[in-house]
């Protein structure tokens, strides 16, 4: 499987309806689905990776595929 290209938080933050800065505090929790903030320890600021393929597939539910539907 190909490495998937990562897009910034600028650029994903549109795309599911999330203003910028909330997606960045998600990644810095570590608990967001497609994507990670890495803090070098030397390094005053991190760096934002969002994967794109992993964002789409979160924008089209794929995770939810095969679950029943309530009604």
């Amino acid at each position: 499987m190909p490495l998937s290209k990562s897009i910034t938080p600028l650029q994903a933050a549109p795309k599911i309806g999330m203003a910028q800065k909330a997606l960045e505090q998600w990644l810095r929790t570590g608990k967001c689905p497609f994507g990670i903030y890495l803090k070098k320890e030397d390094k005053q600021r991190g760096e934002y990776i969002i994967f794109e393929t992993r964002l789409k597939a979160f924008i089209e539910g794929e995770d939810m595929k095969g679950l029943r539907k309530c009604n």
